[in-house]
């Protein structure tokens, strides 16, 4: 969910710990674990595998109350067992303990933390921090709702590199997509390629840098021809149905690709 915080307010430098994150992972739980009403079998299972003791397992404040001066590897442990406890106690409602590690990822997306739920809500570091800022910020430059699809993709990208093992290939072509979309609201042209760039982008950029002064116009006109460059190799990682099994990009060079692109995606959106 996009808040002014989200948006605006993300810190510079994702953050490993907080009162704001801890309240928020151990509400998620609690809310969770009472969808199914199992609160005691819950603090058991929690007890058992990480020695918390929750006490009066079925009142919100003493969750918060345990896990408030729990050491945060073990705050950062929990979502895993409660995800566990879900798949094994939901019945009916299987699909709880899924919905319940995606509000944990959009509780450390929201906070700006250094982590990250995988498939079956174990937590990791997040990879690469210069890139998750990277990341966070290309998300505030595509704020609106003009670019709540470019948005999307981004996201899908992001998704792509959080998953294990990271889909580096397919987080490109999201990226791709993101600056395809952003290129048709500009040009009413669907397709992004290095000529319709010069025969459609280009006359906007030079009109937007007409008064800038000569070095900014170098400037601008250098980083148009990294635009097209990065057009080019992003072609490069489309993957079509029915194509040769996929070998993925090395993750020094997926992480260039997308890293620029989200800068480019940033850029062409300041031309709307």
């Amino acid at each position: 969910m996009d808040t002014f915080a989200t948006l605006y307010a993300a810190p510079d430098e994702l953050i490993a710990e907080s009162d704001d994150l801890r309240h928020r992972l151990v509400a998620c739980m609690y809310k969770y674990v009472g969808e199914i009403g199992k609160y005691m079998a819950a603090k058991d299972m929690l007890d058992e595998e990480l020695a918390l003791i929750v006490f009066e397992a079925s009142k919100k404040y003493s969750w918060q109350d345990c896990f408030k001066n729990a050491r945060i590897q073990k705050v950062l442990s929990a979502p895993s067992v409660i995800y566990f406890f879900l798949t094994l106690n939901a019945g009916r409602k299987a699909y709880l303990a899924n919905d319940f590690r995606d509000n944990i990822n959009r509780i450390f997306v929201e906070e700006s933390a250094a982590y990250y739920a995988d498939d079956v809500c174990v937590v990791h570091p997040k990879p690469d921090e210069a890139h998750r800022l990277i990341h966070l910020r290309t998300i505030k430059g595509l704020s609106g709702g003009d670019f709540e699809a470019a948005r999307g993709h981004i996201a899908k990208s992001d998704e792509c590199i959080l998953q294990d093992p990271p889909d580096w290939e397919n987080s490109i072509y999201q990226t791709f997509k993101a600056a395809e979309n952003i290129f048709k609201q500009l040009t009413d042209d669907s397709q992004l390629n290095s000529a319709k760039l010069d025969k459609r982008f280009k006359p906007i950029l030079d009109g937007k840098m007409n008064e800038a002064t000569g070095r900014d116009k170098r400037a601008a006109n250098r980083a148009y021809n990294g635009l097209k460059e990065w057009v080019q190799a992003a072609h490069e990682y489309r993957h079509d149905a029915g194509d040769a099994a996929v070998v993925q990009p090395s993750e020094e060079l997926a992480l260039v690709l997308i890293s620029e692109g989200y800068g480019f995606v940033r850029w062409m959106a300041s031309f709307k």
